[in-house]
Formats: structure tokens, C-alpha cells, sequence
């Protein structure tokens, strides 16, 4: 009987039943080459389209699918996100629309005339931009814990609502993409992109909760918005507490080193 070429197991069929490999493969050609390279391209594309559109069409199936297994049907979650996090993270930079939101923003908190805060501001928002694609990452796990405790007494652990989470962001961001088009036309709206942001982001959670946890269209709306609220100001919260951290670290390090 012969063995698997990749692992080594016994076959038993015209498939290992270890590692999936095909028992018997023809020797590599040019054509057999672009072959399969269309068909894994193909195939990771069928599987990312698919998750995007379910993900709109039925969202809690999907997500109920993936926690309980049935994983090779959707686009990996974390993939997912990213794709779409460095999509919007990359418009967002490349038609200034970043610069003009944080420059509406901190007019509010700025003086006008005060030359000196308004450089220190824009360059730290510099160094921010070269991490904008980053930066949404951390909100994850400060998502999830708040969609955890909310509905804590139900079946799904703190990992299973992490999942949960990472594709309602990644499909918030989605949503977001003709905003964005909205704010290079009308400029003005910027001023009410926290509002749009989280009214937007709140009503695609309530979407997926409302199917999800068989809860009021109210009750998934309020717990939409609380989890954008909770979740942004704890991930703001956990920054500050590891910068001040690893800053004192340096501090005490220093002076230690005289």
C-alpha cells in the first residue's frame, strides 16, 4: 500500500486522509502550473466574495458556522479584516480625507493661535498615519469584551465573540468606503463623522445581534451603540495604562543605569 507523498500516512483512497493531498500527482508542467494557480486564486476569491456577501445577506449563519466549525466555507476572519482595515486605511491616507478629519477634530480642542500645540498635534498624528492601518486592530479585543459581558449568560465563550466582532468591523468598514466618498465631495460632513461612523457602526451590530441572540430591534440598536462607545473609550483607556507603563519602565531603567 502506498504512502503520502506530503505526510507519509497510509492511503487508503485517492485522498490523504491526514493532510488532504491527492494520492497520485502528475509530473509539474507549465501547464499544470498556471493551472493550479488559477484555480487557488480562484478559489481564495470565491471564498472572499462569499463571506462578503453573506455577511450582508445573513450574518449570523455565518458567524454561527464559523464558532461551531465550519470554517473552510468563509474567509478567515483576521484576513478578512485586514484586507479591508489596509483598503480603507489606504484611501483614507491617499486622498487627504485623514488630514482633514483630524484637522476638523482638534480644531475644537485646539486654540487657533497657538502655533506651538497645533505642530506637537500634527506630528504626533504624523506617526499615528503611518500605523492607521494598525490601529483598529486593537479594538478587537476591547470589542469583544464588551459584547461578551453584555451577553455573558448566552453559549459563546470570550473567543467565539471575538470572532463575532472582527467581522462586524471589517463589514463596519465596508460600509464606511462610499462614506468616505461622501466626505471628499462634501467636505462639511466631516464634522459629523464620529456621529455617522458610530450610528452606521451601531445599526450593522444590531443588525447581526438582533438575528444572532434573538433579541428587540431596540435592544440590539442600544447594545450596537454601547459596544462602539465602550469599546473605543476602553481601548483609549488600555493605551494610556500600557504607555504610561512602558514609559515609567524606561524611566526606572534609566535612572537605575544612573
Amino acid at each position: 500500500m502506498d504512502n503520502c507523498l506530503n505526510c507519509g500516512a497510509t492511503l487508503h483512497g485517492p485522498y490523504c486522509h491526514q493532510c488532504g493531498q491527492k494520492a497520485s500527482l502528475p509530473r509539474l508542467t507549465i501547464r499544470s502550473l498556471i493551472s493550479n494557480l488559477f484555480a487557488s486564486i480562484t478559489s481564495v476569491e470565491n471564498k472572499f466574495w462569499f463571506t462578503v456577501k453573506e455577511l450582508f445577506k445573513q450574518p449570523a449563519k455565518v458567524m454561527q458556522d464559523y464558532v461551531s466549525g465550519k470554517t473552510v466555507t468563509y474567509y478567515h476572519p483576521i484576513r478578512y479584516f485586514l484586507i479591508w482595515v489596509g483598503l480603507a486605511a489606504l484611501i483614507n491616507i491617499s486622498t487627504g480625507l485623514y488630514d482633514m478629519q483630524s484637522t476638523d477634530t482638534y480644531k475644537y480642542i485646539l486654540e487657533e493661535g497657538d502655533t506651538a500645540a497645533w505642530e506637537r498635534q500634527k506630528s504626533i498624528q504624523n506617526v499615528i498615519k503611518k500605523f492607521t492601518n494598525l490601529i483598529p486592530l486593537f479594538l478587537i479585543p476591547f470589542y469583544g469584551w464588551i459584547s461578551y459581558l453584555l451577553f455573558r449568560k448566552r453559549a459563546y465563550n470570550y473567543a467565539e465573540h471575538l470572532t463575532f466582532v472582527t467581522y462586524v468591523i471589517a463589514q463596519n468598514t465596508i460600509i464606511g468606503l462610499p462614506i468616505f466618498a461622501l466626505y471628499y465631495f462634501i467636505p462639511s460632513l466631516i464634522s459629523y463623522a464620529i456621529i455617522i461612523g458610530n450610528t452606521t457602526g451601531a445599526i450593522y451590530i444590531a443588525y447581526v445581534y438582533y438575528s444572532l441572540f434573538k433579541i428587540s430591534k431596540m435592544k440590539a440598536f442600544s447594545y450596537g451603540l454601547l459596544i462602539n462607545f465602550l469599546g473605543l473609550i476602553s481601548m483609549v483607556i488600555g493605551v494610556m495604562i500600557i504607555t504610561i507603563a512602558i514609559a515609567t519602565t524606561i524611566l526606572l531603567i534609566k535612572s537605575a543605569w544612573g
